[in-house]
Parts: structure tokens; sequence; C-alpha cells
């Protein structure tokens, strides 16, 4: 059940005191006029839930969940200035009436909740996918932007240049759009100027092609967001106003860090209250969100903005460290009314309407410090302390990690680590499914954008349900069911939990996949679950045959093994053991019954890895996938038959070092991209670990056991039949896991027919027809799995409730996203 909190949208009772491991991130700051509770932002996410025809329940749940597992502030996700602005068919317009009843009912549930939230005022520019949408007047919308430039992905649509009348329209869009969401009930406002979008379009001498008074030069590129700003403001005067930049757009020929830096000096003086970084370009071929980027990758970016802010002659001539300090107009004046034609400051400049670059709307507003705002692969609330311990940095933004845990805060605030379910990175059903239009969710949880139609109430009537398989799966329905007060008996025939997650915990970038599993114990725990781990479920186990025996009024078949004879490791300090639970991790009497028998039962026994029949597939130097991520790889060159999305991991788990740290540093210099030393080693230091005591425990002891040293790329070879390499991988993941490939010199040969497998080599014909013989000291097998479900066919004739997910159910494609979908449905059917 969620954790109560001592205060609404706070944290609980004696953090944030000395000592603890978050005693900085839980301090209150200052976003302008507002103090918030601690210094962890949930960030702007898209959801898809913004148009949901339900007056915006589905919304206000969502957001309300978040709230209430701690979060102080919510950034929401995009919301468009107008129709053009729009992302996709799925994004909200503020303005428009059946939009701005929901977003209100959704602000009204944050505040009841007792959280703050910000609108992100949004322009999509040329990234809009407008196809066959229309404007308010009924005509077809089209992309707009500074300059006829398209974008790869844009399916061969143009977008068209902007008039200058058609420019200070928008900007009067973005103004309109903050008076609305203050009237609507927003706390503050953030100008989206970053991540390829419309204002970040205009600064960038890629997309803006124009020489008018709104390009030619970067002064005048960065035109565009200072009117932008100032029309804000000039509409909301108290409102607190964030802007959201991109440190590095991640483009080669983009805008240079000395022009964003003058660009967070303008921003500064025009009166923002705090600046978010962001970074990269959707078509940046750099990575930026995925598994594979180092944790932090990023801080680097905010932290020299920070500097920049920091250094503002403007700002810091009356402000000491204390952030609520105040200082002068004077000093915060934005002194460009306008631009000349040249990009020179002209304070008497004005367009012949009338229309000025700069009101006077700052006459008399306090100003507090400028906040700065980190972001992106930050997953744990300990990197987040860590990269706010100097000062430098006010808050720090997590998107996907409120998707994984909408109690990430609370957890973390008291201490309870291990119950923070870890956002994994593999945007499978985020990020992946709005690039489609897809409504949003969370492989490891759900629920995520379900809140709603699935909420956490307590059941009147327990079920005894027995869940058998402890991977993705399984977790997923044990845990939903007991944090609903459900009876869950949960059984595994591993020694430990994971099941496929826990081989993706053993690939370089993947360690965040072992907090799934660790997670969800946790969890089962402290809601009084009885887990079985190490023992073979059988159908005797689950429904006995003499029906009857289901009575809960029945005495039980056959006894549980002792407690005392139970590892101590395992014993529980609740009081659970006295009330009939118990981690159980020794085997036990199959012909036993487990305790008191079962109301239903869900089989989420996974997969097995499927044999090839190749000959010499026998030959004792060729290994399952399994056996390798398990056992290690031995030296010496290696086939991979199968290069599909496991035979890629495989790869990437012979040739990648086992440390993020060196990971990061050779990221750092594959990309040229700026590394922070924050939360990884600096390159002197490397492979020495991170020393710090409070990081993520997957990251600090990741799953070294057998993980060979990293080989040569050219010593691997990864060989497919048809279809693409990486296949199964997430649609925003697939170009980055294959590239590292690449990049690392690893062979990959597709369309290959295989003829053999020989004591030193396999031995194929090539996609020209022509024969080919693979060197291979090891060849490891990634050919697919098969469903593994011995107990279906016997509980089909008990006549027990029950239902197969995940693999068990279906392994054509091990797809976590439905296999983990399906065991909350299951959880959702049979103990409602």
């Amino acid at each position: 059940m969620p954790t109560p909190k001592t205060e609404p949208g706070g944290a609980a009772a004696g953090v944030g005191a000395a000592g603890h491991p978050l005693a900085r991130t839980l301090t209150p700051w200052r976003l302008g006029s507002l103090e918030v509770a601690h210094r962890v932002v949930m960030g702007s996410m898209h959801t898809g839930l913004e148009l949901a025809d339900d007056g915006g329940e589905a919304l206000a749940a969502f957001w309300r969940e978040r709230i209430e597992g701690g979060a102080a502030l919510i950034i929401t996700g995009g919301l468009a200035v107008n129709s053009e602005g729009r992302g996709a068919a799925d994004y909200a317009v503020l303005g428009e009436a059946a939009t701005d009843a929901r977003l209100a009912f959704a602000v009204e549930a944050v505040h009841a909740a007792g959280g703050l939230i910000s609108a992100q005022l949004f322009h999509a520019g040329r990234y809009a996918l407008l196809d066959g949408l229309t404007g308010p007047d009924g005509g077809l919308l089209e992309q707009v932007a500074p300059s006829a430039v398209p974008w790869r992905a844009a399916r061969g649509a143009v977008p068209r240049e902007l008039s200058d009348d058609e420019i200070w329209r928008t900007i009067g869009d973005f103004a309109a759009a903050a008076r609305t969401a203050v009237r609507l009930g927003f706390d503050a406002v953030e100008i989206m100027a970053s991540e390829g979008y419309l204002i970040n379009q205009f600064c960038s001498p890629l997309t803006n092609l124009r020489d008018d008074a709104w390009g030619g030069n970067a002064a005048r590129r960065r035109r565009f967001a200072r009117e932008v700003l100032a029309a804000v403001r000039g509409e909301n005067p108290s409102a607190p106003v964030a802007v959201r930049i991109s440190g590095d757009d991640l483009m080669p020929g983009s805008s240079t860090p000395e022009e964003v830096d003058e660009l967070v000096r303008e921003l500064v003086e025009g009166g923002v209250d705090a600046i978010s970084v962001g970074v990269g370009w959707h078509e940046s071929r750099v990575p930026t969100v995925q598994a594979a980027v180092p944790h932090g990758a990023w801080l680097g970016y905010a932290e020299r903005i920070a500097g920049v802010v920091r250094a503002s002659a403007r700002l810091n001539s009356a402000l000491g460290s204390d952030e609520s300090s105040e200082h002068s107009q004077s000093s915060a004046r934005y002194a460009a009314d306008s631009l000349s034609s040249d990009g020179s400051r002209d304070s008497d400049a004005r367009k012949a309407d009338g229309r000025r670059a700069t009101p006077d709307f700052y006459e008399s507003a306090p100003r507090h410090r400028v906040a700065v705002i980190a972001s992106n692969r930050m997953t744990d609330l300990r990197d987040a302390e860590h990269v706010l311990q100097s000062g430098l940095i006010d808050a720090v933004a997590l998107a996907r990690p409120f998707l994984a845990d909408p109690q990430i805060v609370e957890h973390s605030a008291r201490g309870d680590f291990d119950r923070v379910n870890t956002c994994i990175g593999c945007n499978q059903a985020c990020i992946d499914r709005s690039l489609v239009g897809a409504r949003v969710s969370c492989l490891v949880n759900p629920r995520a954008g379900n809140e709603h139609s699935l909420p956490l109430t307590l059941t009147r009537r327990p079920t005894r349900l027995a869940v058998v398989g402890a991977g993705p799966a399984g977790l997923a329905a044990a845990v939903d069911a007991a944090r609903r007060g459900h009876d869950v008996t949960l059984f595994d025939a591993a020694a430990e939990p994971g099941g496929q997650f826990g081989l993706a915990a053993r690939i370089p970038g993947k360690e965040d996949y072992a907090a799934t599993p660790r997670a969800a114990v946790a969890e089962l725990r402290a809601a009084g679950a009885t887990l079985w781990f190490g023992v073979t479920a059988t159908v005797g186990m689950l429904a006995p045959t003499d029906r009857a025996k289901r009575d809960p009024a029945a005495s039980p078949v056959g006894d549980a093994p002792d407690d005392a004879a139970l590892p101590g490791d395992f014993a529980r300090s609740d009081g659970a053991r006295s009330a009939g639970h118990a981690d159980h991790s020794v085997p036990t009497d199959n012909t036993r019954h487990v305790d008191n028998p079962f109301d239903a039962v869900i089989l989420a026994t996974g997969v097995t890895p499927r044999p090839i029949d190749i000959p010499g597939s026998d030959l004792p130097h060729v290994m399952s996938y399994e056996r390798a991520l398990r056992d290690g790889v031995p030296t010496g060159s290696v086939a991979i038959i199968g290069g599909g999305g496991i035979g890629v991991d495989v790869a990437a788990y012979l040739t990648e070092p086992a440390f993020e740290a060196e990971r990061a540093v050779e990221f750092a210099r594959r990309y040229d991209v700026l590394l922070s030393a924050e939360l990884v080693e600096t390159p002197a230091t490397v492979p020495t670990l991170p020393t710090v005591p409070t990081l993520p425990p997957q990251r600090t002891a990741p799953m070294l056991a057998n993980r060979p040293a990293p080989r040569a790329g050219e010593l691997v070879t990864v060989l497919r039949r048809s279809g693409r390499f990486g296949d199964g991988i997430g649609i925003s993941s697939r170009w980055v896991a294959v590239g590292r490939l690449k990049d690392a010199g690893v062979r990959m040969i597709g369309g290959v027919q295989y003829r053999r497998i020989t004591p030193t080599g396999v031995d194929l014909i090539g996609p020209e027809g022509e024969e080919l013989s693979i060197p291979a000291d090891t060849v490891i097998v990634c050919a697919g799995q098969e469903s593994h479900d011995p107990l279906a066919a016997a509980l089909e004739r008990s006549a027990i409730p029950f239902a197969v997910v995940g693999g068990a159910k279906d392994a054509r494609s091990v797809d976590a996203v439905r296999a983990t979908a399906e065991g909350l449905a299951a959880a959702r059917l049979l103990a409602p």
C-alpha cells in the first residue's frame, strides 16, 4: 500500500537533517515566489492522457498519485500554445475549452493533494506531426518554423517559414497561453526552448537561415527567445517563469557553447526565475536518454550553465549565497528592449504598430536567486544528493523515474531505497509509445497512466493467490495483488528472483534491471507476502484434487518447512512469521502442500532458450545465451548465432567494460561530449569505482560474477538469417545498441544460411551466396526462446482459476511490456 506522508507534497518526518543520505535533496528551495518543499522536480512528460475524454479524471489520477507519493512540484507535458504548435494529434492546446476544463480539474487534484504544478508552454515548430489535423478555422494545419528546413522524420513535410507578423502572433500566443495557465490554477509556467523545438530552432544556425530581425547572426537568432520570455513575463508579472534550454544541441554546426551561455545571460536579465537544462535534439546522433547512456552523463552542461548564472554581474552584484536573497530591480531589468538589424542593443527600437520588445512590467517585483535545474539520466535520489551537495545546482528534474515509481520521493526520504522501483531506461512503454501517438505507461510499472481505471484500493475479500515465477510478469502480478491486501504466495525455482531481468542486469549499461526484482521483493515483504525461492511449485502444492480442501476452514494438507530451519538471512523481523508469512529459500518436499490451498494461480514461468538444429550444435564449445551470461565466456573469438535484441546484448556483454566509470569516459570520447566528474570517475582514476557510499548499489557493486573482461570487437561476430540486427529492442534504443557494436568493431553479417558448427568456427553461406567460415573458439546461441509452461495443462484438470502470462504464454516475442501488463491484468482478474 502507498506509504503515508507526514506533509502533503513533502517528505517524511526527520528528513533533511544532517546525516540523512538525502540531507540536501530534501531541503526547500525557491522558484520565484514559490517555496518548493524539496529539490526533486517531476520533469515534463507527454502522457497521452491530456486529451482523454473523461473530464480530466485520468490525468488527475496520474498527477495526484505522484504528489501523494512525495512529489512537490510537477512540470506538465508540453501544452501547445496554438494549434500548429502541437507535437502531434494527442497534444493538448491551451485555450481550447474542453482542454482547459480537463486541465483545471487535474490541477485542482494536485492542489488538493498538497502539491504544486507548472504548465510547460510548448511549440513543436518543424517537429510537429500534423498529418490531416485541422485548426480552429477548419483548414489543414502545416508545420511552421524559422526557415523552411525539414527534418528526416517529417514524412516528407517541409515547414513553412514564419512571416514577421506570424512571429509576433506566435509570441502573443505564448503570452496568452501563460495567461490561460495561470487562470486555470497552474502555480508557474515553463517555456520550452530546448530539445529542438521552435524556440531552439530560432536559436540554431542549422534551422534559422533568416537574414532579418530574427536571424542572420547569433544575437538576432536569440531574439525570439527573449521576446517570448518578455511577453510571458508581461502577462504574468507575479507568476514564476522558468525556461528550459538546451545545454548543448548535440548537432554539429548548431549553437556554440558561447552562444548558449549568452542566451542564459539574456534570460537572467529578462527576469527568468529558473533555467532548466535539457540536452540534444530528436535528430541528434548522440544518445541522451537510453539505458546505454551513463548516469549523470549530462551534468557537465548544467554545471556550466549554473556557473554562467552565478557569474552574471547583474544578478550577483547584490546576491549572496543565501537562496532567498533579493536584489534591486535595477540590476535585474532586461536592458535590451529590442535589437537593431545588426543585433546591437537599441532601447528606442519600436515596431511601427507600437509593439515593444520588452514591456515595463518588472519595475517593483522582488527577485530571488535564479534557480538552475539539472536533468537527464538520473534515476536515484542518491544521484540527486551527490549533484546538489555543492550548491551550484538548485534542483534536479526526474521524469521517467516518476513513471516507474510514483513513490520514489517518499520511499527515498524514509531510507527505503530498496523499495524504489527504478527506471531502467528501456523507453519501451514511455518514449517509444509517445513517438507513435500511443498512451504512455511504464514497463516496470504497468499501472502508470492507468491509475484512474486501476486504483490501488484495498480489497474487502482477500484472495489466496499463488504466483509461480518471479520474473517481470510474475512480480508485477504479485506486487499489485499484495498492495491491495490479497494473500500472495510467490514461488520461483531459482534461488533469486528476476528471471530474464536477472540476465539483463549482467549487460553493461543495464545494471538497473536488477533493481526491479529487488524493489518487488522489498514491496512484497512489506505487504506480508510469502516468498518461496529455490522451490519448484507443483500442481499438488497449488490445487489439491479434493476441492473441499480449498475451504478456508479446512485443515492444510501437509506442512511448510519449519521456520526454525530457514537461514537467518530470510527471517522476518516484522511479525509476519507468526502470521504464517515467511521467505523460504530452501527446497521443500514437492509432494507436500504449502499451507492452505489457493483460490487462484498466476503462471509466469517464463521462457527457456530455443535450441538450434544445426549440425555441430551439441559440441562442447556451443552454449546458450543464458549459460554465457550466468557462467561467463572463455577468452578468444566468439560467434553469436542470432542477431536480435538478445544477440546484440550478448555482444555488448562481451565487448563493453563492466564498470560504468570506464563506460562514461568512453561515451564522452565516442560522442565528444562534456563529461561531468560528479557521478563518474575521471580518466586518471578509472577503473576505480566511485567511492561515494550512498550511490545506488547496483552501480557501486554491479553484477560482476563471471563477467568477462572486455575483448576486442574484432573477436566477436554476430550472425543473422534475416531481419534487422537488434529487432526486439525499442525504436528509440535500437540504433544506440547496434551503433555501439559497430563502433567497437563487432562484425555483423546478415542474410546467412548456416551449414555446420565445427570445433573451430561456423561454416555458412553468406548474403551473396559465398561460402564463409567464421572462426570461433566459442559459439553462443541467441536464437530466441520457447515458452516454459509445465503446469497449465494439469491446472486445467483441477478446475482452479488460473492465468498464464508473459513468456510462458507467448515466447514468439519476449516483450517485457506485454509481460508485465499481462501480469497486472491477471492479478486484477483473479484477485479483484
